[in-house]
Parts: structure tokens; C-alpha cells; sequence
């Protein structure tokens, strides 16, 4: 779990010693001494290393050889070490220099090929000397962040774009266009950041740098498996659970403190208790909760309490309702460098802190886990669309009982499921077409400046990645859809990265690619059947979970949290941000509108989602303030 980079480079009027060395200091990476270059005649590798500050034997110290750096947890290291022919360590604590060296062993074997036969957590970046190649890869998910600069004469990767932003090479122009998605709430390019000249390589995708330029090809997608073929219920619980352990063995593989992040949902809680299992004993495993008794309706410290009570656990109560998204805004943004998604990210962030202070340097987190095993809630769509009425109407009936049974419960239901996916939907957008009404969100719309959408022609941007497009009426591509959607990953990249700054390693074991795929293949009714969502999870790990925590329906929303925090607590900072530094973001907002909208939601006349449109507007400008002054 380290910072690093590859840079090929053409300009010999660059001095590249000092430049290295740069690139890896500054307050938010590693002190100059905790780091290590490696340079060729015209590349560049370099890396920070470990506290111990023991070189992890990744980089060859000798120009005429292959240097490999970056961050790499295989799924199942030994199998690849025996197709190679690579002893493994007798030391478990050299797992992670083993890794690397399978990359670098896998290179040279099969040459560019050698990503096809890799599955796991990583981003790295290989110099090759004999051709002058970069190579750089990120695995199919995108658990591990990749960023990349290619410029005229030279081309740079690295895992925070900070690093890149050093380079003398590189413009901080912003990139107008992520701006206006960040504003509209539209997280679909996956290259995109807010620089112009600093983008992303893609999940699944393999850069290759040589003098004949850049190219960046895919070389796998998460997709459904064509191996799963049980007959019954009882087959598919177990098949899952397989799946499911084998995820959680892997994430914990290389840890020495594990905790968990642990919310008393369903999918945090199975990762706790699978983690308790297979581990012995002797072993710690700490868990960080959050809770809010400035907010009940969104403490969940029963369930928490619950899943405790099942194993012997280090609980650690993290207090979520003290301070607001502002307090750690700044420093998340100079750590991250970039505006991030997640209006909650200030409550993660205060679980990682915990965590390393607790001495944890794993920490297992349950998201995913919805989107993964699937709610299959299209599937009552898809009966409908077929004709199965009957069938379609029973399961309704069955999930409002779940919910509470009363007549507006059941046609609530059946408006989402069934009269608005199949014909009020439909109906609108067709008139919205027809009208030429905008596409997008009102409430945005309301506070950008105009001439940004028009200019960058955001409607047609939008369009071409499927907004204003129905939605899946069938469960298989609608789950499908969910999962390889670029939120999720930017969510899951900007929790890993948020974790490392607090030197954390965050996983995600519903990220494996082995229960992706499982889950992909999964039938509907393995999903949602008789008003229960995710039905395969909850047989599976019955046995494991406490019962009030297999038979939850739904969760505790934290928009209330948020809320308090941004509006109350923050009031005052968010004060001066509108009042005081909004202009600074005037080339993309209305100052006006921000204003009026900030009065609406501190006298409680907002939607929810209109504060998330704030919260969008002010940390765009918190990131323009700062970087002003560099970061």
C-alpha cells in the first residue's frame, strides 16, 4: 500500500533526479526519505516505501533490467507462483513483495498478454529498457486507482494525481467538461478527471508507452459466469457461500490487524462474521461502528450489537453526528487532490482514523454488497412485461406484507415496479422529447451557469452515455448494469484512496471478481422471491448472521446525518462559502442562485436532494480556493 509512479520522458532538458524525487514528496505522501526513484535513460520509476522504510525488493536496481512498482494483491497468488515457476515465500509477511514479482515473472513469460492470466486487486506500472516501453494495467474492477498524464513529449502514470500534477510537464487547466457532469450529478466517464491533462486508465484497461506513442486497450470485463450450474435452492445457497468466503479469505490475505467497517446492515455484518470465522481465535478482529445519538432514526447500534454478540470482537463507537462534511472537506480534497463523489465521505474518513489509531491496517467494508448478490426487484417487471400477472401481483403482495400491509403500500409498490417502469416512464420521457424539455436535473440546472451547458453541449455529452434512456425492464441486464456502473467504482476508488491517506488498506470483498461473475449468472428468482430481496445471500448466511440481522428489509438512510452536519453544524463555514468565496466559482455557477438555494435549505423548504446539489456547488468551490493556493 504505497504511492508511485512511471514516467517516460524524451525532454533532456528536464532534470530528472531532482524532479523524481518531487514528485513523491509533499505533506499528503511520503516525507523525501520514506521514498525511492529508479532511472533509465529515459524512464522514470519511483515509489514510497513501507514504515519500515525496507525497500520491498520490487524495483531492480540495474538500468539494463525490467523494473515493475505499484500496488498488487492477487486473488490466488500460489497458483500463478506454480504456472510460473516462482517459489512463494516462506515469510507471510513478504506476500505483498511476492505479488509484484508475479507480475514481473508474468511479463517476462507471456509479454503484454501476461494481464490475461492476473485476477485480483491492482495497478502497477513496468519499465521495460530494451524497447522503452511503459506498460501500466488496473484490474477489471478498478479497486486500485490508476491516473495517467500523456503529454507531447512524455507520458506519466501514477496512483494519485497529485503525484502527476508535480510534473513540470503538466498544466493544472481544469477540465470544464467533469465539472459540468460533477455538477449534474453525472459520474459515467470513466477517463475523465478534473484536469485536462490528467485522466484515468480505466478498469480493465492496459496502457502501453513506447516511442511509437500511447495506445490503451481493454483486456477483460466483469461478466457473468458460465459455470454456474446448480439445480436448487440448496445448491445455489451453498454455491454462494462458497463464493462469498473465498472473497473474504482473499481480502483478508496480507493483513496483520483486521478490522471491519461495520454498520449492522446485511452485507457489512456477513463480512464481519465470515471474517470472525475464519480466522482463529488467537486473532483480533476490531470493528468500527458509527453512531448518532444526535440522530436515532439513523443509528443502527442494535444490529451492531447484535452481530457482537455472535463471536469475541474489538468494537470500537465512532461518534457520527459531532461534526459536519466541511470540517474534513479541505483535507480530503488536498489528500485526494480532485472533488469527490461522496457526500458521506467525512464519516468514512472518521471510521478509517479510527481504525489506524485502533492500530487496524486492513479494513473490510460491506460496500457493494447490494449491487453485487442484487435486490432483483426488476424481476416483477419482467413478469409483468411477460404477461405472468399472477405471478407478478403475488410477489407485490408479498413484499408489502414485508413492508407493512396496507393498500398504499401495495400500490406504491406497484408504481415502482410495475405502472412506472412500463407505462408513466415511458409516457414522460416520450413528452420531454417531445416538448424539448433539458435533460438532467432541475435543481442543478438552476445554479450553473447556463452558457457551460450550452457551450460544452452537455445534452448531447449525456445522451451518448444514456441519460434520458429507459431503464432495464429485464433483471439480468439491469443487474449487470448496476454492477460495471462507473458510480459504484468511483465511490469504491475514491474509499481506497480516502483509506491510504489515513494509511488504511479499505477492501471490498464483494469487488472479487469470481462472485461478481457467480452473482451476475444468479437467476431472478434467486434474487427476489416471496417479498424478499438478495434471497440467496440471506439462506446462505443464516447460519452465520443473527437473526434480526438476515431478516432486515432495507436500511437507515444517513441523508439526515448529512443534513445536520452540513446545515447546522456547518453553518457557518457553509456561510462563507457562499457569501464570501462562491465567485470563485463563478465561471461554472450563479453566485445568485447558489445564495437563494442555501437560504432555501437552512429554512428546511429543500429536498434532500437539493442539499446534495449545494454540498456539489460548495466543494467545487472549496477545491478552486485550494488549489489556487496549490495544494
Amino acid at each position: 500500500m504505497k504511492e508511485f509512479f512511471g514516467w517516460a520522458h524524451s525532454d533532456s532538458s528536464i532534470e530528472r533526479q531532482t524532479t523524481a524525487r518531487h514528485l513523491l514528496t509533499g505533506k499528503f505522501e511520503a516525507p523525501d526519505s520514506a521514498s525511492e526513484t529508479w532511472i533509465n535513460d529515459s524512464g522514470t520509476l519511483g515509489q514510497t516505501l513501507p514504515p519500515t522504510g525496507e525497500p520491498p525488493l520490487d524495483v531492480q536496481k540495474r538500468k539494463s533490467e525490467v523494473a515493475v512498482v505499484g500496488n498488487v494483491r492477487l486473488d490466488e497468488p500460489g497458483r500463478l507462483s506454480d504456472r510460473i515457476g516462482l517459489r512463494p515465500p516462506l515469510n507471510p509477511s513478504e506476500s505483498d513483495a511476492l505479488d509484484i514479482k508475479l507480475v514481473h515473472a508474468a511479463y517476462s513469460q507471456w509479454g503484454l498478454s501476461f494481464v490475461e492470466h492476473l485476477q485480483g486487486a491492482f495497478a502497477f506500472v513496468i519499465w521495460n529498457p530494451e524497447n522503452c516501453q511503459l506498460i501500466a494495467a488496473r484490474d477489471p474492477f478498478g479497486r486500485e486507482p490508476l491516473f495517467v498524464h500523456d503529454g507531447a513529449k512524455d507520458t506519466a502514470v501514477a496512483s494519485n494525481p497529485n503525484i502527476l500534477r508535480r510534473l513540470p510537464t503538466v498544466s493544472e487547466k481544469i477540465n470544464e467538461t467533469r465539472v459540468a457532469d460533477f455538477l449534474m450529478s453525472m459520474h459515467k466517464d470513466k477517463r475523465a478527471t478534473f484536469y485536462d491533462e490528467i485522466r484515468r486508465l480505466p478498469p480493465g484497461h492496459l496502457l502501453v508507452t513506447s516511442d511509437s506513442g500511447t495506445t490503451t486497450e481493454r483486456y477483460r470485463t466483469l461478466s457473468s459466469s458460465d459455470k454456474v450450474s446448480c439445480t436448487s435452492d440448496d445448491e445455489y445457497a451453498e454455491a454462494y457461500r462458497s463464493h462469498f468466503f473465498q472473497a473474504v479469505r482473499r481480502s483478508i490475505r496480507g493483513g496483520d490487524h483486521l478490522g471491519t467497517c461495520l454498520s449492522g446492515g446485511l452485507d457489512s455484518s456477513s463480512i464481519t462474521c465470515a471474517t470472525r470465522d475464519l480466522l482463529p481465535s488467537s486473532r483480533s478482529v476490531s470493528t468500527f461502528s458509527l453512531t448518532f445519538d444526535a440522530v436515532p432514526d439513523s443509528d443502527e447500534r442494535n444490529f451492531v450489537e447484535a452481530v457482537h454478540q455472535t463471536g469475541e470482537y474489538d468494537a470500537h463507537f465512532v461518534a457520527g453526528d459531532e461534526e459536519g462534511p466541511l470540517d474534513t472537506a479541505d483535507e480530503l480534497l488536498r489528500a485526494l487532490g480532485l472533488p469527490f463523489p461522496t457526500s458521506n465521505l467525512f464519516l468514512s474518513g472518521a471510521l478509517y482514523r479510527a481504525a489506524r489509531t485502533a492500530g487496524a491496517d486492513v479494513v473490510l467494508d460491506g460496500f457493494l454488497g447490494d449491487s453485487v448478490t442484487g435486490h432483483g426487484t426488476t424481476r416483477v417487471t419482467e413478469l409483468a412485461l411477460r404477461g405472468q400477472w399472477l405471478s407478478a401481483i403475488r410477489e407485490l403482495r408479498a413484499a408489502a406484507r414485508q413492508l407493512g400491509p396496507s393498500p398504499a403500500t401495495y400500490w406504491s409498490l406497484f408504481r415502482q415496479h410495475v405502472s412506472g417502469p412500463l407505462v408513466t416512464e415511458p409516457l414522460g420521457r416520450a413528452w420531454r422529447n417531445f416538448s424539448g424539455k433539458p435533460l438532467g436535473d432541475k435543481a442543478a440546472r438552476r445554479v450553473i451557469q447556463p452558457d457551460l451547458l450550452r457551450r460544452l453541449n452537455w445534452e448531447k455529452r449525456a445522451r451518448s452515455y444514456g441519460v434520458g434512456q429507459p431503464p432495464p425492464v429485464r433483471e439480468q441486464v439491469a443487474h449487470e448494469r448496476e454492477v460495471t456502473s462507473w458510480s459504484l467504482g468511483l465511490t469504491a476508488e475514491t474509499a481506497v484512496r480516502t483509506g491510504r491517506y489515513f494509511d488504511v488498506s479499505v477492501r471490498f470483498p464483494f469487488a472479487d471478481e469470481d462472485l461478481i461473475s457467480f452473482c451476475l449468472a444468479l437467476p431472478p428468482r434467486q434474487k427476489c422471491r416471496n417479498g424478499w430481496t438478495r434471497v440467496v445471500a440471506r439462506k446462505a448466511l443464516r447460519n452465520l448472521l443473527p437473526e434480526s440481522v438476515a431478516c432486515r428489509h432495507g436500511k437507515t438512510s444517513l441523508a439526515p446525518v448529512f443534513a445536520r452536519g452540513f446545515l447546522d453544524l456547518n453553518r457557518e463555514k457553509l456561510r462563507a462559502v457562499v457569501y464570501d468565496q462562491i465567485d470563485k466559482a463563478r465561471t461554472f455557477v450563479r453566485p445568485g442562485a447558489v445564495r437563494r438555494l442555501f437560504h432555501r435549505c437552512v429554512e428546511g423548504e429543500a429536498s434532500h436532494h437539493e442539499i446534495r446539489v449545494l454540498w456539489n456547488v460548495v466543494l467545487l468551490t472549496r477545491w478552486i480556493a485550494l488549489q489556487s493556493k496549490t495544494m
